[in-house]
């Protein structure tokens, strides 16, 4: 069986560590317009600007973004230089509410394999160019891996606690899919906050 989580953890702490002057990125994610002219990845805390590309185009759409990054995790700017629309790989759907039950859907080809994982901390973690985690990988949850099948959408559930000190957490998730052997991509973010 493979396992995408400690490789990701690993590259992922590596990548924060190291991760301090501006680089190359390529990651999935959709825009969000604040309606102030700046640009963000929904579920993250990632600033997208460019000089080179019209982002108001991409807004509201899932799309593959390369672009140079400040290197700062915690704050983190990319300036876009190539982008292209692509299809939503990962969302929360189900009961966010106390009590309710989340799924984490991978969406993907029939036959991959998906390793699912939530946090409710964000950061920006490049990993290589097989794209970024859009949560601290220090407090990653791994919640299980399977394998697509035929309809292309891997669901698995994650109960909401009947905690009220829940409420108002966002809950961040994200996929590593396997396309071969020694081949992976990490999904776009989807997140919910905790409901009463």
């Amino acid at each position: 069986m493979r396992l995408l989580l400690p490789s990701l953890l690993l590259f992922g702490l590596a990548g924060s560590a190291a991760a301090r002057s501006q680089q190359q990125v390529t990651f999935r994610g959709m825009f969000d317009d604040d309606g102030t002219g700046f640009y963000t990845i929904a579920c993250s805390n990632v600033t997208v600007t460019s000089s080179t590309v019209s982002l108001q185009a991409f807004t509201g759409q899932f799309n593959l973004i390369t672009g140079n990054w400040n290197g700062d995790p915690a704050n983190p700017v990319v300036d876009v230089t190539a982008i292209q629309k692509t299809a939503k790989s990962f969302e929360l759907t189900g009961n966010n509410h106390l009590g309710g039950t989340v799924q984490f859907v991978t969406l993907a080809n029939p036959g991959e394999t998906a390793s699912v994982f939530w946090s409710a901390d964000k950061l920006f973690t490049p990993i290589q160019q097989r794209g970024a985690l859009m949560m601290d990988p220090r407090f990653i949850n791994y919640l299980g891996t399977g394998t697509i099948p035929a309809d292309g959408s891997l669901e698995l559930p994650l109960a909401v606690p009947s905690s009220t000190s829940l409420v108002g957490v966002r809950i961040l998730g994200q996929a590593g899919v396997w396309t071969a052997p020694n081949s992976y991509y990490i999904t776009n973010s989807g997140c919910k906050s905790v409901l009463p």
